[in-house]
């Protein structure tokens, strides 16, 4: 449309002969605004897979938005740091909430223009980082990956192969929960449940404030992903063990049924994983799904992976339970260190923070809809060094609370995974460190920050993820013995003495572990 064009070309020029004429302009107004935030407040309704006339008239108005940022921020290149004052939001939280999460070329232009990566360390009232909000409104493939590339190059840590996901930890920036307890990985299956929703309405009850929905509905989000899995399940077990669908074959079926989000969740993991996106051969090699799932670290007092998450890995990618990662690890190692590299993530609530807080501090938020209490676990074929072999898992229902805390352990995936391939506890990492070693060090920060045996707190009642590390720690050494004669190599100890470093609240492990081997 040649008067459209027209009408844009008028625009830009006025708005730039403005900040040209008037410099001043440019700055703060009394509410702590800048320009660019004005641009960026305005609700933008995505019309880019709407009908084709829509289309043309969203991609001339984003190219519009962007146009006019560029000129803003080569006016004021600091207003990339400028934080509205009633919301906390920057303007790279702006543009993702008010509808810019498909404008590549906008996006793009804010992260160049943050040199720092300040907007992406960034929390605003709401204690999302732009990661959250993406997630949230469901932004685009290519948003989430100039997301997470430019959060992975602020963070400045090294890249694959140098990056270890076991002692670097995961992008702190990447893998966090918000105040209301939701990672990016939850919330972006809400998006998927729920398509888009206003941000911030009903932030922390996404199902509101009437109680009654809450009790029906506490199983809601998990019960849709279980749903979705039972049908990957039947999908690739559906002929039997009389012909196994190979790796691509899977994940076409796991594609097919979760769609967007199944890209999201490998886009993620390899963020969280390799410390970088992208997807050249090698590290396509080196990418492991269920390691990756595992690697990522467990919260205290928030949502860690949805149980189903973990028995989907399992389903697409069976093999990988025998297979070592570039660091000679197997799964186990990552679940046996996961509470472990929990502590080494912090949370700052905004740029003016000093302290850092652990993650792990956090307070508990509202679940709804996450109640994974009824949690029946699978029948899963696995591919074993003697080829197909089924595990049954007990399926376990908890009736009440006592039930639940003795019940808890059957559905843990650790036990899961020592079940599957007990000599994995045999297996030292690149480090020579066992998955014993890896887990008395979780059980110390468990005991340390989490939970004990006499803590009647909600969380333990309604996530199956959560593990008993005191428990973990002896089913991990009644499996190996030998583990009780091999010295920890970062602190040069048995086992027992390892147990008995740096913790007040051992004793029981630490004695059971000088008895097994005394």
């Amino acid at each position: 449309n040649p008067c459209a064009k027209q009408r844009k070309l008028l625009t830009l020029e006025a708005i730039r002969g403005v900040v040209k004429f008037e410099p001043k302009l440019i700055n703060v107004d009394q509410r702590g605004r800048s320009p660019l935030l004005h641009l960026l407040s305005q609700h933008f309704f995505d019309f880019s897979t709407s009908h084709e006339e829509f289309k043309n008239k969203h991609d001339s108005m984003s190219s519009l938005i962007a146009s006019c940022a560029k000129i803003f921020l080569s006016a004021d290149p600091y207003a990339i740091t400028y934080c509205s004052i009633i919301t906390g939001c920057t303007p790279l939280h702006l543009a993702l909430r008010n509808g810019h999460g498909s404008n590549a070329d906008l996006i793009q232009l804010l992260l160049e223009a943050d040199k720092s990566g300040i907007q992406l360390k960034t929390r605003n009232h709401y204690g999302d980082l732009p990661i959250h909000i993406a997630a949230i409104i469901g932004a685009s493939y290519e948003t989430n990956k100039m997301l997470i590339h430019y959060t992975i190059l602020s963070e400045k840590k090294p890249s694959f192969p140098l990056f270890d996901p076991l002692l670097e930890g995961s992008t702190s920036c990447i893998y966090s929960i918000n105040r209301n307890g939701y990672s990016p990985i939850h919330l972006a299956w809400l998006h998927q449940v729920d398509g888009r929703r206003p941000y911030p309405a009903n932030h922390a009850t996404p199902l509101g404030d009437n109680p009654r929905i809450h009790s029906e509905y506490a199983h809601l989000y998990h019960d849709k992903l279980k749903s979705n899995i039972d049908r990957c399940f039947s999908l690739i077990n559906s002929n039997g063990s009389s012909k196994i669908m190979n790796v691509l074959e899977r994940e076409e079926v796991a594609r097919s049924i979760f769609g967007s989000f199944w890209d999201f969740l490998i886009l993620f993991l390899r963020g969280t994983y390799l410390n970088c996106v992208d997807q050249d051969e090698e590290k396509n090699e080196q990418f492991f799904f269920l390691h990756a799932t595992l690697a990522l670290p467990f919260f205290v007092n928030g949502l860690n992976m949805p149980r189903p998450l973990y028995d989907l890995a399992l389903m697409v990618y069976p093999e990988q339970v025998y297979k070592t990662d570039a660091f000679d690890r197997l799964p186990l190692h990552y679940i046996c260190a996961s509470f472990f590299t929990a502590n080494k993530l912090t949370l700052k609530i905004n740029k003016c923070d000093l302290k850092e807080i652990p993650i792990i501090q956090q307070n508990l938020p509202k679940h709804t809809g996450w109640d994974e209490s009824s949690y029946v676990v699978y029948d899963i074929c696995v591919f074993g060094e003697e080829g197909v072999r089924k595990l049954t898992f007990p399926h376990v229902q908890a009736e009440s609370n006592s039930e639940a805390s003795t019940k808890k352990d059957d559905k843990s995936f650790l036990r899961t995974l020592l079940r599957l391939y007990p000599k994995a506890t045999y297996q030292k990492d690149i480090n020579r460190t066992l998955p014993l070693h890896l887990v008395i060090e979780s059980e110390k920060k468990w005991k340390k920050y989490g939970f004990h045996e006499n803590d009647n707190n909600m969380y333990l009642q309604i996530n199956v993820c959560n593990i008993n590390w005191t428990n973990a720690v002896m089913e991990v050494a009644k499996t190996n013995m030998r583990a009780l004669d091999q010295c920890d190599p970062f602190y040069g100890c048995f086992p027992f003495l390892q147990a008995a470093l740096e913790s007040k609240n051992c004793l029981n492990s630490v004695y059971t572990l000088l008895r097994m081997s005394p």
